[in-house]
C-alpha cells in the first residue's frame, strides 16, 4: 500500500529535476503523472502550476496555484507566484493581496516582496515600488530580475545614477540581461556618454539576436510539445547546442549535446561538440569518453582523433596523446595543430629531435606561426646548433612585433 503514493513523489521529484533542466514539457509530464496517482500531492499542483506559467497559459497556472493553496493555505510560493499570474492579467489590487499574504506567513520572503514591487510599479505607486524592491534586493542581494525592476523604478523617479548603478550591477550577476544592457545604454545617451551607451546598445542588439535564436529553439523544444521524430529532435538540440556555444554558454551548450545524443545517439557531431564542451570547462576525464564515442561512429575524424590528444595532453597521458596526434596527421597530414601539440608534447618528453621535425613541419605548412619558431629556437640552443637557434627566435620576435 505504500507504493502507489511513493510513486507519486518520484515522478513529482523528476518534475522538478527536469524543470530545473528547463524542459518544461517533461517536467509537465511527470507532474501530471504524479497527480494520477495521488492527486492530492502538493508540490505536484504547484510544480504543474510553475510549468505552465513558463509555457505562458495564465489560465492553467491559475488553476494550479489555487489547487495547491485549497490543500496548502500558507504555501507562501504559489502565492507569490499567483501574484505574477494575476499581474500578467492586469488585476494589479489581486496581486498585492497576494503577495501581502505571503508576507504575513514569512515577513522575509524575498520573492514576495519582489512581485509586490512589480504589482506597485504597474500601478503607478513608484514610493511603495522602491521601497518592495529594495527589500527584495536586500533579502536576495543575486536577485537580478528584483535589481533590474528596483533601477527601473528608480529611473521613474527621477534618480538617474541610482538607477545606472542598478542596471550596472544586474549586468555584473548577467552579462546576457539584454533589457539592462539596453536602459542603461539609454540613460548614458541622456547624460551624453555617447560613446558608452552606444556600446551598451550595441550588447542590447547583439544580445536579443541570440535571445531569439535561443527562444526560438528552446519554444519548440522545451515548453510547447511539437510532434518530430528522435532524429528532427537530435538535430534541434544540437542546433541550440551551436547558438549557446558560439555565445560562450559552455555549460548550456553541454546540456543540449547530450540532449541530441539522446535522442539520437548516432549523431557524431553531437558527441564530439559534447567532448569539445567538456574541454572548454575543464573536464578533459569527460571529454576524453565524448571523443572515443565520436570515433566509434567516425573513426576518419581527424578532428576527433586530434581532440581525443588534447584530453590526453590535459590529463598528463602524453605517450596516449602522441598516438592520437599522430593518428590525425594520418588522415590529414596538412593538420597544422595536431603538428604543432605532437611537437610540443615531444618536448613534454625529451624527445627534442622529434620535436624539432614536427615544428619544422609547422613552418613548412605556416610560415608565420611565432610560437613554432620559438620552440624550435629554443630546441636548436638545447643541441648546440646556436646559429640556427637565433634565426628562429629573431624570427619568432619578428612575428611577435609584427602582430603588435
Amino acid at each position: 500500500m505504500e507504493v502507489q503514493p511513493n510513486l507519486a513523489e518520484a515522478y513529482c521529484g523528476l518534475g522538478r529535476v527536469y524543470y530545473k533542466m528547463g524542459d518544461y514539457i517533461r517536467a509537465g509530464e511527470m507532474y501530471r503523472k504524479a497527480l494520477r496517482i495521488d492527486s492530492t500531492l502538493v508540490e505536484a499542483h504547484f510544480g504543474l502550476g510553475l510549468v505552465y506559467s513558463k509555457q505562458e497559459n495564465i489560465g492553467m497556472s491559475i488553476e494550479e496555484f489555487e489547487r495547491t493553496l485549497k490543500l496548502k493555505p500558507d504555501h507562501k510560493m504559489a502565492l507569490s507566484n499567483l501574484a505574477l499570474r494575476y499581474l500578467a492579467k492586469g488585476e494589479v489590487a489581486e496581486a498585492i493581496n497576494r503577495c501581502k499574504r505571503a508576507l504575513e506567513i514569512d515577513p522575509k520572503y524575498g520573492h514576495a516582496y519582489f512581485v509586490l514591487g512589480l504589482a506597485h510599479l504597474e500601478g503607478g505607486d513608484l514610493t511603495k515600488a522602491e521601497e518592495a524592491l529594495e527589500e527584495a534586493v536586500k533579502l536576495d542581494p543575486k536577485d537580478v530580475n528584483a535589481i533590474f525592476n528596483l533601477g527601473i523604478a528608480y529611473m521613474k523617479e527621477g534618480k538617474t545614477e541610482e538607477a545606472i548603478g542598478q542596471f550596472r550591477r544586474a549586468i555584473e550577476l548577467d552579462p546576457y540581461y539584454s533589457q539592462a544592457h539596453y536602459r542603461l545604454g539609454t540613460l548614458l545617451m541622456r547624460m551624453g556618454k555617447v560613446e558608452e551607451g552606444r556600446r551598451e546598445m550595441e550588447r542590447f542588439r547583439e544580445i536579443s539576436k541570440y535571445e531569439g535564436e535561443v527562444s526560438n529553439l528552446r519554444f519548440v523544444l522545451y515548453v510547447n510539445p511539437v510532434p518530430m521524430t528522435n532524429k528532427e529532435r537530435a538535430a534541434g538540440h544540437y542546433k541550440l547546442g551551436l547558438v549557446y556555444e558560439r555565445w560562450g554558454r559552455y555549460d548550456k551548450a553541454l546540456r543540449e549535446f547530450e540532449r541530441a545524443v539522446e535522442a539520437d545517439s548516432s549523431l557524431a557531431q553531437a558527441h564530439f561538440e559534447a567532448g569539445e564542451m567538456c574541454l572548454r570547462l575543464g573536464r578533459p576525464e569527460d571529454a576524453t569518453r565524448w571523443f572515443k564515442r565520436a570515433l566509434k561512429l567516425e573513426p576518419g575524424s581527424a578532428s576527433a582523433h586530434y581532440n581525443l590528444g588534447l584530453a590526453y595532453t590535459k590529463r598528463g597521458l602524453y605517450l596516449d596523446a602522441v598516438e592520437e596526434y599522430k593518428r590525425a596527421i594520418e588522415i590529414d597530414p596538412g593538420h597544422v595543430s595536431a603538428h604543432f601539440n605532437l611537437g610540443g608534447v615531444y618536448m613534454l618528453l625529451g624527445r627534442l629531435e622529434e620535436a624539432a621535425e614536427q615544428f619544422r613541419e609547422v613552418i613548412r605548412l605556416d610560415p608565420d606561426r611565432e610560437l613554432a619558431h620559438r620552440y624550435l629556437g629554443r630546441i636548436y640552443l638545447k643541441q648546440g646548433k646556436e646559429e640556427e637557434g637565433r634565426r628562429e627566435l629573431e624570427t619568432a620576435d619578428r612575428l611577435k612585433k609584427a602582430r603588435r
